[in-house]
């Protein structure tokens, strides 16, 4: 007991350090995530973000380029019914959606959900071997928030007590109008699912690293009225799946990332 408090008091004032000691250990158990986030915070010359902080498990590592090649193949669907369908601009934005998800690298993921310091000290059990881990981060909070919209990608600036209509509203019209629902997928990879038309309206908070997609109109026994003709599946498929995918994005641009 006394060697756990011992471990919990280090690891809690590791998390507040600006700076360590080069080689400071945490971890009883050679071979943590906690020695090696130490080990990181050695090397950094600023105060840690956690709320940015990424771990990428080897797991989510192997498991991508299946999950990114599916996807591509049923935007690659959408974006073909789309403009058959004469909707050639969804088909536009939708094809930007199947670019970005096709240049996806693999040694630029994260695992969703927290990671780092603080939150391994609240319950040792939490620490991860460093064997079923892949990479590992600080990102420096970025000044945006991306939304996967009908007519494409934008990023718009981030701005204190930002919402998520506050952020729909910086879009062209043309490219929510049709919107019933948004999934926010927070910094830490969580997603939250939120009404955006006028008769579902619900509020989200955003954080700068967000992203929001607004989700695909999905069959609901009228079809014919969709974009998507010849189509079943898909469209209720990349609705669940892409935000999945976005939630092993790295919340920002500039980050710092180590390999155990």
């Amino acid at each position: 007991m006394v060697v756990i408090r011992r471990h919990i008091r280090r690891c809690l004032a590791a998390a507040g350090a600006v700076l360590l000691l080069p080689g400071a250990a945490y971890s009883d158990t050679p071979g943590a995530l906690s020695d090696a986030w130490l080990r990181g915070l050695a090397q950094q010359q600023e105060a840690a973000v956690w709320s940015h902080a990424v771990v990428a498990r080897q797991e989510t590592r192997e498991r991508m380029p299946h999950h990114q090649r599916r996807l591509v193949a049923e935007l690659d669907t959408l974006v073909a019914s789309a403009r058959l369908a004469g909707a050639g601009q969804l088909g536009q934005g939708l094809a930007e959606w199947r670019a970005q998800v096709a240049q996806a690298g693999r040694d630029t993921l994260r695992t969703p959900g927290r990671h780092d310091l603080p939150w391994i000290a609240a319950d040792l059990r939490r620490d991860l071997p460093l064997s079923q881990v892949a990479h590992f981060g600080l990102c420096t909070p970025p000044s945006w928030v991306e939304v996967w919209h009908h007519r494409g990608i934008t990023r718009v600036d981030w701005q204190p007590a930002m919402t998520l209509r506050d952020a729909v509203e910086r879009l062209p019209q043309a490219a929510w109008a049709s919107a019933n629902q948004a999934i926010v997928v927070t910094p830490t990879g969580e997603r939250l699912p939120r009404g955006v038309a006028s008769w579902n309206r619900e509020t989200a908070a955003l954080a700068p690293g967000s992203r929001v997609m607004l989700a695909l109109p999905e069959a609901q026994g009228l079809r014919t009225a969709l974009p998507f003709p010849g189509t079943v599946e898909e469209a209720s498929w990349v609705n669940r799946e892409l935000p999945a995918f976005l939630a092993t994005r790295l919340p920002a641009d500039q980050c710092t990332l180590w390999k155990p």
